[in-house]
């Protein structure tokens, strides 16, 4: 008998290697399990440094690192020289690089400078050498764009100066490569490009966007962060968000919320205006999302008038700190109770979006470096912030509770609230999608109690007294538990009157039964009226004001209809300056017009590739061997 070569279908052969394919066109960057920071603690990133020699198996060269999430263009690893000669134990406690060669034609010293904000201060020298994530070749950046930092300190609100734990990892930039020169002035000089991570992998179709995701996550619930290039994790998205282009948004209110059960506040479930201006005026302020810094940097009049209603008390530290004897705090930080941040909706929006920050979140530490005083303190990150060009920082305080990132194909921002830890420590689940080269949103979840569920095994929501009066400014209303004398005696008069009633009506019965015994009463008896019962559930007359929904995604809308988003055509900015931030700030806020129907958008025309030879990306498996240019050696590459 002649055996039958056995084949595979072609079809089912098929669809695995596209699928594959398609489901591989993101790069995850993985959390550390160490957490940093006199002020958290916070998570970083886990990163490899180093090397180039083409002849040596990249991982042998490699050095690994922890990295602080933040910053633009350049990396920063701490170089092994910073922490010699009588630094602290914490110095480089991320890790540092010693660079095996170190041969740069690089003559310029890059500088991450946030000392009017954080405090930290780092420069260095940059070194065309490799960056890699995951600890996989094929997720290798050749000549990066990496500084070793020789220097480097932060100072703290108190005005001490302590050495640097850790440096920072690039969220990217709107170019692809960034350009150096050989010398100082950069004088006729043959120009320099290395890569930036995120446009390494979009330019050799790693992903199919030159864009990143992040989500911060929270040390306190052991709550992984989510970080991504090409993509995201939409498990960490609910819906709606907002988006903004080359202007930063506008902050519209601060607010103070309780998202269920009862109110551990004076005033109810809902005070608003609370977001005061430098000028003493309750006023918008411009705002961006900033993890390289931990705080919530706001105008001190803003953080003045929390203090009126918050157990927190600014101490000589420089910091709000938290009164944990005061008998509101622990009602306060356990219950469901929010700092709410209102932000304008997205083109086609009509209601406002509220990133709910849990109070939980903003019970942060101190360390005795920070507080000057033993063991760990709990603080308040309201850090009071005179901002010199009209743009406030919200750090990783505030990135616990939201996601954040850009396409900087087409310099589109994008935010949305993160859910609470859930039951898993993965928020709603692990589900990563790309974000397309054209892709002006991302594809949410409708809120629907998604948000409340996922805290809802973190917080212990208090006993709802059915008192959801509503607050502006600072004038509370008192929803005190006791009840007054004239109330007392109000209610002695009614159940009084009542029960005079009460007996009235068993009377009339019983005139009426012994009348139906005679020949002439009617057989039939006419049964009450049933009395109306109207519900005294605050949520049917007072909902929260941190209940927003936009009505612009129809699409993520569980209950009406309204109208969709207006479609416009993409590329309406002009080009974004290089540079740490934006370097073009502008008083009136301007939403991005494209596509907002809160899905992932197709490729469009007019992207940065030529249509004819773009692909979504490719497996790893599929991949070719990386891409290795020639080592720089001060020629444009």
């Amino acid at each position: 008998m002649v055996g039958r070569r056995r084949t595979t279908p072609l079809a089912p052969l098929l669809s695995v290697c596209l699928w594959a394919w398609r489901t591989a066109a993101y790069v995850n960057i993985p959390f550390s399990t160490t957490y940093y920071g006199v002020d958290g603690p916070w998570q970083a990133v886990t990163v490899n440094v180093g090397g180039w020699v083409d002849s040596i198996d990249d991982s042998f060269q490699w050095t690994t690192v922890d990295l602080m999430p933040g910053g633009y263009y350049s990396t920063f690893a701490l170089d092994s020289t910073l922490c010699k000669g009588g630094a602290s134990p914490d110095c480089g406690k991320g890790g540092t690089w010693t660079v095996s060669d170190t041969y740069t034609p690089i003559q310029y010293q890059p500088v991450s400078d946030n000392t009017a904000t954080s405090g930290e201060y780092l420069a260095g020298t940059i070194y065309p050498q490799n960056l890699n994530v995951n600890g996989d070749n094929r997720y290798t950046v050749l000549n990066a764009s990496l500084a070793a930092a020789t220097i480097g300190n932060q100072t703290l609100p108190s005005g001490n100066q302590i050495d640097i734990e850790i440096g920072f990892f690039s969220l990217g930039a709107d170019d692809q490569q960034q350009e150096f020169t050989t010398g100082l002035t950069g004088t006729n000089d043959s120009s320099i490009k290395l890569w930036i991570m995120p446009g390494y992998f979009y330019a050799k179709r790693i992903t199919q966007s030159n864009s990143f995701s992040l989500h911060i996550g929270s040390t306190a619930f052991n709550y992984p962060g989510s970080m991504y290039f090409g993509g995201y994790d939409k498990g960490r998205a609910i819906g709606p968000g907002t988006t903004w282009g080359t202007t930063n948004p506008p902050l519209q209110d601060i607010v103070l919320g309780v998202e269920t059960g009862g109110s551990p506040f004076s005033f109810g479930k809902n005070m608003s205006s609370l977001l005061i201006s430098n000028t003493s005026t309750a006023e918008p302020i411009t705002v961006y999302p900033e993890p390289i810094v931990p705080g919530l940097y706001l105008p001190k009049q803003t953080c003045d008038k929390l203090a009126t209603i918050l157990p927190i008390k600014f101490d000589s530290s420089g910091y709000y700190l938290w009164d944990t004897s005061d008998p509101t705090y622990a009602n306060i930080t356990t219950s469901a109770a929010y700092l709410g941040f209102v932000f304008p909706p997205s083109a086609g929006g009509t209601e406002d979006v509220t990133i709910k920050v849990p109070l939980q979140l903003l019970v942060l530490n101190l360390t005795v470096e920070a507080s000057g005083q033993a063991g760990s303190t709990p603080y308040f990150p309201c850090m009071p912030y005179n901002s010199t060009d009209g743009n406030y920082p919200l750090g990783r305080a505030f990135l616990q509770a939201a996601l954040f990132g850009k396409n900087y194909g087409n310099k589109i921002w994008f935010l949305a609230q993160a859910p609470g830890p859930g039951a898993a420590k993965a928020g709603l689940g692990l589900e990563p999608h790309d974000i397309a080269d054209s892709a002006t949103t991302l594809d949410y979840y409708p809120d629907d109690s998604r948000f409340a569920a996922s805290w809802s095994q973190h917080w212990t929501p208090l006993a709802d007294d059915k008192n959801s009066s509503s607050s502006s400014g600072g004038s509370s209303s008192s929803s005190s538990g006791s009840l007054s004398t004239g109330a007392m005696a109000g209610i002695g008069v009614g159940a009084a009157a009542i029960g005079l009633g009460l007996v009235g009506i068993i009377i009339w019965f019983i005139l009426r039964r012994r009348k139906s015994k005679t020949p002439s009463e009617s057989d039939s008896v006419q049964e009450p009226m049933a009395a109306a019962h109207y519900s005294d559930d605050p949520r049917h007359h007072n909902a929260p004001d941190g209940q927003w929904h936009s009505p612009g995604q129809q699409s993520l809308q569980p209950h009406g209809s309204h109208p969709p988003y207006e479609q416009g055509q993409p590329g309406q900015y002009p080009a974004q300056a290089g540079g740490y931030h934006q370097s073009a700030f502008h008083e009136n806020y301007a939403p991005y017009k494209g596509d907002q129907q809160g899905h992932e958008l197709s490729e469009l025309s007019g992207s940065m590739r030529n249509p004819a030879q773009e692909l979504p990306g490719h497996a790893p498996q599929e991949l070719e061997a990386p891409y290795k240019q020639e080592r720089v050696v001060g020629t444009a590459t």
